[in-house]
């Protein structure tokens, strides 16, 4: 690849980067875990940017691969959730309730099959639209809301919230 290539791609990348980077912190609760799948996915983002036809797709492009990558990880049982590493990337201040409360749904997440999770994630923490997850997960809307409610359900029932 040219360094006119790399200089695109680097355009394209920046102002994305640090939602794909919030967004493997969400999955993998890990900052070394989570930097290896932002290598891996630049990477593959990096191969397949000519490919990639409408270049405003490149940050759902890159979703899609991150997550992939995650539950290939997932499926050989090569992660290792460390949910003290919650405290570190997403408590920065606040009462010490609010601190158990966070870790307590973080810790209650990572219990969520993985698609559910992901949904979840895109549109309850980062604000994605269903659509916009539909296409980074490569399912129809439908089934995006299907997610949300049923690992939303799920969620409720793990940390002990009733239905009333």
């Amino acid at each position: 690849m040219s360094k006119e290539s790399e200089q695109i791609f680097n355009d394209y990348i920046k102002p994305v980067y640090k939602n794909l980077e919030r967004y493997v912190l969400n999955l993998t609760f890990d900052r070394a875990l989570a930097k290896d799948i932002i290598n891996d996915t630049l990477i593959i983002a990096l191969e397949n940017f000519a490919n990639i036809k409408d270049k405003k797709k490149v940050l759902f492009f890159m979703f899609g691969t991150a997550s992939k990558i995650y539950k290939r990880i997932c499926k050989k049982n090569i992660r290792n959730v460390s949910i003290d590493a919650v405290s570190e990337v997403f408590i920065s201040s606040g009462s010490t309730d609010s601190n158990y409360d966070i870790q307590f749904l973080y810790e209650s997440l990572a219990k969520l099959p993985p698609e559910q999770k992901d949904a979840i994630i895109l549109f309850d923490i980062m604000g994605y639209a269903q659509s916009e997850i539909a296409e980074i997960q490569a399912v129809s809307v439908n089934n995006v809301k299907v997610r949300i409610h049923r690992g939303k359900q799920k969620l409720a029932q793990i940390m002990g919230v009733k239905n009333e």
